[in-house]
Parts: structure tokens; sequence; C-alpha cells
């Protein structure tokens, strides 16, 4: 009888399954990778955490909020369009830090046009309203601004670029020659 429920359960029961060639290939090279992957880290381990002392990393991150980019400004020689006289003057202003470099800083300023206490003293701007900074290179005494092209519509083209020069020359006296460009065309 016990026979019997023996081979009765037997008939029953599933056929145990053995794992494919591919799954237990496929298990042995993970092991085998998460095995290499702990040695290479302890192994390397000492190199990283000298590396990270060297460049202060640690640090830095423990103390990113002070890292934060902040609104803070600093003054920077602008030079707007003084309509008594007809020259371009210069005009002290202070303009936001971007985290850019200066000479974005400062286009940035001149860009946004005369502040109010130079509106007071009489200056103006001909660089057309809404022009947008779109790009800035400074190499060899060349300055390479490219400009969104609401700048096409200024009113005086020529007072405009020279606005621009000197604004850039103020930041580095070697910058003598400026190359326009309006979204990526040069004028």
């Amino acid at each position: 009888m016990i026979e019997d429920l023996q081979d009765e359960f037997s008939a029953y029961s599933k056929p145990k399954k053995q794992a494919s060639p591919k799954t237990v290939l496929f298990a042995l090279v993970f092991v085998l990778w998460v095995i290499f992957s702990a040695i290479y880290i302890l192994v390397s381990m000492p190199r990283m955490r000298s590396a990270l002392k060297e460049t202060d990393a640690v640090r830095i991150i423990k103390n990113a909020k002070s890292y934060r980019i902040s609104a803070e400004s600093s003054p920077y020689t602008l030079y707007f369009v003084n309509p008594s006289n007809g020259a371009v003057m210069p005009f002290v202003a202070n303009v936001l830090y971007s985290g850019s470099d200066r000479f974005h800083d400062a286009m940035e300023g001149l860009l946004k046009g005369p502040t109010d206490e130079a509106l007071s003293e009489g200056y103006l701007s001909y660089i057309a309203s809404g022009t947008r900074l779109l790009g800035i290179t400074v190499s060899s005494g060349y300055a390479f601004v490219d400009l969104s092209t609401e700048f096409a519509s200024s009113s005086n083209m020529e007072m405009a670029k020279k606005q621009i020069l000197l604004t850039l020359s103020a930041l580095d006296e070697s910058v003598r020659n400026l190359v326009l460009l309006v979204n990526g065309t040069e004028l």
C-alpha cells in the first residue's frame, strides 16, 4: 500500500529541472565580476584616499554651502554714450557675478544698459534693448562676441561696437580687435 501511494505521488510530482548551462555560466561570471570588483576597490582604496586628501574634495563636499554661487556683485567699467558730447564714456557699475569669467560678466552688465545712476547722469546705450549674450571668447588681442538677433537693430552700430570694445579692453588692455557675430554669423 505504501508503495502504491509512492507510485501514485511520483506520478503527480513534477520532475526537477536542471539549470541550463547558460544560466550557470551567467551566475559564475557575475560572481567572478563581484569578487574582482571588490578586490579592485580594496587595492585602489589607499590611492583614492590620498587623491581625495590632495584635492581637498572631502572638505569641499562637506562645506558645499559655502561654495554656492551667490548674488554678489563686482564693480566693472562699462562704456555708455554721453549724449551731450556724443562720446563713449566710462561708467563704473556693480555687475552681478554669474560664475562665468569677467568678460562675460562685463558684457552682461553692458547689455542690461545704463543703471539708474548712469541714466540720471545722462548716459545711454546704442546697443539695442533685449540683446542677449550668446557667447564670448577673448584670445590674443581679439574678442569674439556672439549676440542675439536684437543687436542687429541697434540704432548706431558703430557706437554700439565701440561700447563693447572699450568695455572689454578696460578689462584687458591687449583686447584691440572685436569680431561681432549675430547668432553665430559674423557682421
